[in-house]
């Protein structure tokens, strides 16, 4: 087992303008996901229903200056923040960003190192820590950025099983045997069931066009996407 090494580092951010009035698909009758897309390197939103993209960033497009944009080659992790009025994303070549849905904006990035940087999470202080896969280290990430705390329970995936760690009662529960599951998601109600998406080709290539449920159903599919992640936009309380 690899030892895992935490480092702090002081970067500089461009801090997020919290307000009213700024737009969110917290209150949207529609069943979206958030998706780290591979197959033209953008972080996506899409209509379950409808099957369509709805809203995407790309690096080279946006405010990230020319120079660090190879920092978010092969994206690797994207998640909703901040009641989803953001979008939180990791890259394998080593950005880390904060996005504003409203307007594409990346109000805070960084680089994580070389060590294949495949998950970032905001913590109850509002710093961002990342995992590298390959590097073995965790990274924290300070930011200055006011949350507020959160609850209960976490998704672990490893390379054959997915587990749920419930955080009050501290118990670790199997909930799946599936090999190559790159990302867990749920949400309340039926409408919103804990999805996977599993690795295609036994595992020779890490992602998938569609996204499942638990018994193996088709939640999400659209030809053509190379999904490595994805999420329900949904608001996730337990650390923002």
């Amino acid at each position: 087992m690899k030892q895992l090494v935490i480092t702090t580092i002081i970067v500089t951010v461009f801090l997020p303008l919290w307000g009213k009035g700024e737009a969110s698909f917290s209150d949207s009758s529609k069943r979206l996901i958030v998706m780290a897309d591979q197959s033209v390197n953008r972080v996506a939103i899409a209509d379950v229903d409808s099957r369509s993209i709805v809203w995407e960033w790309v690096p080279t497009a946006s405010n990230v200056r020319r120079e660090d944009a190879k920092w978010f080659t092969n994206i690797s992790d994207v998640k909703p923040v901040y009641d989803n009025k953001y979008v939180l994303t990791t890259a394998s070549a080593g950005g880390v960003a904060l996005i504003r849905i409203a307007d594409k904006k990346t109000v805070f990035y960084a680089y994580g190192g070389n060590g294949n940087i495949h998950s970032a999470e905001v913590l109850p202080d509002g710093n961002i820590v990342i995992a590298a896969s390959t590097g073995g280290y965790l990274m924290l990430l300070k930011t200055d950025t006011t949350v507020y705390r959160g609850s209960d329970a976490l998704w672990l995936s490893t390379s054959s099983k997915v587990w749920m760690i419930n955080l009050q009662n501290k118990t670790v529960n199997l909930l799946s045997a599936l090999p190559g599951i790159k990302s867990v998601s749920s949400g309340s109600g039926d409408n919103y069931p804990a999805m996977m998406i599993q690795a295609i080709d036994g595992g020779k290539h890490w992602y998938n066009d569609k996204v499942i449920d638990f018994s193996g159903r088709t939640v999400f599919q659209l030809a053509g996407l190379k999904m490595y992640k994805a999420r329900w936009l949904v608001v996730n309380n337990f650390s923002y």
